[in-house]
């Protein structure tokens, strides 16, 4: 009988050891799993940000890209009106001028840019470009600035003068093609036309 419960208590002490082994396995188990899907669910997060943020990156790309291209297109749409208003104005200028130098007014007008331009000569010797047309008016140019040499100067299409001493150093611009071209510039900056590029 003793032995019986010897025998019967070795085995109730090995099942109840048996039991916190298996209950300490499945405990182990347990962390082992979950550690595991942490990590695989850390890994997916971390896969699927990376991808979010790389197709984020490709979007704002592509976004950038066509907003450019359209800014581009734009600005070739609104640079291409503002040459043409300019070219319609300054067309209806030019055919003014044209007007103006067949008056007495540009007769006058020649004296005083004549005078204007010798003032920035120290010395005499002074020769004058004019356009083919205006050789006609080289007695009141000398009226105004005295003897001096004339020359024709084909690239002056509207009228005005050029001038220079005999060494050439300096040249005096008083056309009507530079004011006019200068006027036209004057124009661009202050008509409100002028295209500026846009950030995004």
């Amino acid at each position: 009988m003793i032995e019986e419960n010897k025998i019967s208590n070795f085995v109730v002490s090995i099942k109840e050891e048996a039991e916190q082994q298996k209950a300490k396995i499945e405990e182990e188990t347990k962390k082992y799993i979950d550690y595991e899907t942490e990590k695989v669910e850390n890994s997916a997060l971390h896969e699927s940000y990376d991808y979010i943020k790389h197709e984020v990156a490709k979007i704002r790309e592509e976004s950038g890209r066509n907003l450019s291209l359209q800014l581009s297109e734009q600005s070739k749409v609104l640079n291409f009106r503002r040459n043409e208003i300019c070219d319609i104005i300054f067309s209806a200028v030019t055919e003014k001028l044209y007007l103006f130098t067949t008056s007495n007014e540009y007769k006058e007008f020649l004296q005083k840019s004549a005078a204007l331009c010798a003032k920035a000569f120290s010395g005499k010797n002074l020769i004058v470009f004019l356009r083919p047309a205006d050789q006609v008016f080289t007695d009141i140019i000398e009226q105004a600035i005295g003897k001096c040499e004339f020359k024709q100067d084909s690239t002056i299409l509207l009228g005005g003068i050029k001038m220079s001493d005999e060494s050439g150093a300096i040249l005096a611009d008083d056309t009507l093609d530079s004011r006019l071209e200068l006027k036209r510039e004057w124009f661009i900056r202050n008509s409100g036309l002028i295209i500026s590029k846009q950030s995004h």
